[in-house]
C-alpha cells in the first residue's frame, strides 16, 4: 500500500496509476464519464520564500481539506507535487455542470487564508479533460488536463480551460518549432552566415 502524502494527508502520484486504471475498467464497462481535474496552487513559492517551508506546508493542507470536503465519496484527490493538485471525479452529468462546480470551487479556493496573524493571498487554477472525449488512457487525459492548465494565464474570468484539439495542435505546432531550432543540421534550417564588408569596385569613365 503506498502511503498518504507528507504534509496533506492525501494520495500522491505514486497511487494514482492503480486508482485510475481500476476506475477507467468500471467506466470504459458501465460508459460513465470521468474527470480530471489539475489544479495548480498560484504564489505558492511566494509563501515558501517569505514566510517559510511550514507557512507553505500549511498552505497545501487547507488546500487538501477543502478539496476533499467539496468531492463526493467516490471521488479521489492526489497531491501531485510542489503546488499541484489532481482530482478524480465523476461527479457530473455534463461539461457545463463539470464547469459550474470548478468555478465554484475556485472561488472558494481564492479565498484568503489566514495563518498564525498573517492573511495570505493564494489563488489557483485548473486544466480538466474528461474521458472518453479528450483521452482514453490514464497518460492521455493527465497530459491533456495539463496542456490545458497551461493555456488558462489567457483565459479572463474564473482561472479553468477544458482540454480541446485546438490545445493539442498549439503544443504540436510549439513541439515542431523547439525541434527545428534544436536541431540546425536537419533539411530547411536556418543558417546564420556572416561575410566581410566588400569595398564597391571604382566605377569605369568612358
Amino acid at each position: 500500500m503506498v502511503p498518504p502524502d507528507s504534509p496533506t494527508g492525501c494520495r500522491n502520484r505514486r497511487s494514482f496509476g492503480g486508482v485510475i486504471g481500476k476506475e477507467l475498467q468500471r467506466h470504459r464497462r458501465y460508459r460513465l464519464p470521468l474527470s480530471i481535474l489539475f489544479i495548480d496552487v498560484d504564489r505558492f513559492k511566494a509563501v515558501n520564500d517569505t514566510m517559510g517551508h511550514e507557512a507553505g506546508d500549511n498552505v497545501l493542507r487547507a488546500v487538501a481539506r477543502f478539496l476533499a470536503r467539496r468531492v463526493r465519496e467516490a471521488d479521489y484527490v492526489f497531491r501531485w507535487g510542489g503546488d499541484e493538485f489532481v482530482v478524480m471525479s465523476e461527479s457530473f452529468e455534463s461539461e457545463e455542470q463539470l464547469r459550474i462546480i470548478a468555478e465554484t470551487a475556485l472561488v472558494l479556493l481564492n479565498r484568503p487564508y489566514r495563518l498564525n496573524d498573517y492573511e495570505i493571498h493564494a489563488s489557483a487554477r485548473m486544466g480538466i479533460s474528461i474521458y472518453p472525449d479528450h483521452g482514453k488512457t490514464p497518460e492521455m487525459l493527465l497530459r491533456n488536463a495539463e496542456a490545458a492548465l497551461n493555456e488558462v494565464v489567457k483565459v479572463t474570468g474564473p482561472k479553468i480551460a477544458f482540454y480541446s484539439k485546438v490545445l493539442n495542435d498549439r503544443a504540436l505546432e510549439r513541439r515542431k518549432i523547439e525541434t527545428g531550432l534544436r536541431a540546425p543540421g536537419r533539411r530547411h534550417a536556418v543558417f546564420l552566415h556572416s561575410q566581410p564588408p566588400v569595398a564597391p569596385t571604382p566605377a569605369t569613365v568612358h
